[in-house]
């Protein structure tokens, strides 16, 4: 989502990632102390959220 004037002189862009904090592993390998598994979490597995601005000049 996001504002910007027609002659693109500035854009505000919001964003959310991982809207309903659904937690996920991007790899499940073994490995891991006494034979158990190690699961890799990725950035995106909590929700966050953020807010760009650019403007041209």
């Amino acid at each position: 989502m996001g504002i910007a004037d027609r002659e693109d002189r500035y854009q505000i862009t919001a964003q959310v990632k991982n809207l309903f904090d659904e937690s996920f592993a991007s790899a499940i390998t073994s490995g891991g102390p006494g034979g158990s598994f190690r699961y890799l979490i990725p950035r995106e597995a909590d929700r966050y959220y953020g807010v760009t601005a650019r403007l041209n000049f």
